[in-house]
């Protein structure tokens, strides 16, 4: 009897794939009909392991990650690939939906302020240079004379930004271009700073401004302010998965649950999240914002916090006591990572605004 053998590796085969290389066994040089055959198998095989993995994912929180642990996992699109593929379309629906993950809105009261700020600025350079009076002097004067107070030396510059006459906003539309604008003149920022920041050392007053410049940036582009952050929110993402893999087994330390398990069911969840995100997105999109702002962040939290501790009940096999309440430590603590990470991503964004204009 024959032997037949591997063509890619030349081991001996037991079966339709080698057990050295994985190789199937298929002759290249086969009829057309017999390969749109196997590519439709290939094609339709990966489409019902795509809708089996996603019906679980969505029904069934945990289960993939159960079943990989126990050895089930040929029904399952390979985990990598999943989230690559979950992250991919992630950011295409953010570029299609055009919805602003982050947005400051100044109201009409805080922009006529600052157009005193900018009158009174402007007047003062103004003075400066013309009658016998600093510019410091000069502009504590005419801050007096818009908003009131004692004036003269040692009178506090106004503030650039006021929060009070500012909203910050998530999962909105993007505003139409025309609809936006900075919150000061550029120039207007640098004569403000100088006054504020006399008293701060050089490097202090260099990042003070950058940082400021970026801001008022922020303000008249929110579009391109959020292309920056989706292009640092990947690199934010991996970063959250083995952080919230290693508390995961801080919490499981007691568990046999290794390491690999708690990487899997991070990339699991992320995954749901992202789905979950891109469906948020849209409807946000289709109704023209009526729908999103911060209850459809408040529905968001509420959603992944009951998926987590249901997910974790089926992947550790803990009760629902023990589970609600890791559920809620790894969430809570999930969050201030998340936070922070979010806080640097924002800074990190602003700051690199100021080199793509």
């Amino acid at each position: 009897m024959i032997k037949k053998r591997c063509l890619n590796c030349g081991a001996d085969l037991r079966g339709i794939y080698c057990h050295r290389c994985g190789q199937r066994d298929l002759n290249a040089r086969r009829s057309s009909i017999t390969f749109i055959a196997d590519t439709l198998d290939a094609i339709f095989s990966f489409e019902a392991r795509l809708w089996r993995t996603l019906g679980s994912l969505a029904v069934f929180p945990g289960r993939i990650t159960r079943d990989y642990m126990d050895g089930r996992r040929a029904r399952y699109v390979p985990p990598i690939r999943l989230y690559l593929g979950a992250t991919l379309l992630l950011f295409l629906v953010l570029q299609l939906t055009d919805v602003a993950i982050f947005n400051i809105r100044i109201s009409d009261e805080e922009r006529a302020r600052i157009a005193q700020v900018e009158e009174a600025v402007t007047t003062a350079r103004a003075r400066s240079l013309t009658q016998e009076v600093t510019y410091e002097d000069a502009l504590a004067e005419e801050i007096t004379a818009r908003f009131g107070g004692e004036g003269g030396e040692g009178t506090e510059a106004p503030q650039i930004f006021d929060l009070s006459g500012a909203s910050f906003e998530v999962f909105v539309p993007a505003p139409p271009p025309e609809t936006i604008s900075g919150i000061f003149n550029e120039e207007v920022i640098q004569q403000i700073m100088k006054v504020d920041l006399q008293d701060e050392d050089e490097k202090s007053q260099e990042f003070s401004r950058n940082l400021m410049t970026g801001i008022n940036r922020v303000m008249s582009d929110p579009r391109a302010f959020n292309r920056l952050i989706n292009e640092y929110l990947p690199r934010l993402l991996i970063i959250q998965l083995p952080l919230f893999s290693l508390l995961l087994g801080l919490l499981y330390v007691r568990r046999k649950l290794v390491l690999v398990g708690h990487l899997l069911f991070s990339l699991h969840y992320h995954v749901f999240m992202f789905f979950l995100l891109m469906a948020m997105f849209t409807l946000v999109a289709l109704t023209d914002g009526r729908f999103g702002g911060w209850p459809m962040a408040g529905a968001f939290f509420i959603v992944t916090s009951i998926y987590l501790t249901v997910a974790l009940k089926i992947y550790s096999g803990q009760g629902w006591i023990k589970s609600v309440v890791k559920s809620f430590v790894a969430g809570f603590g999930y969050g201030i990572l998340l936070n922070i990470s979010f806080t640097l991503l924002i800074m990190i964004a602003s700051w690199d605004y100021i080199s793509f204009i």
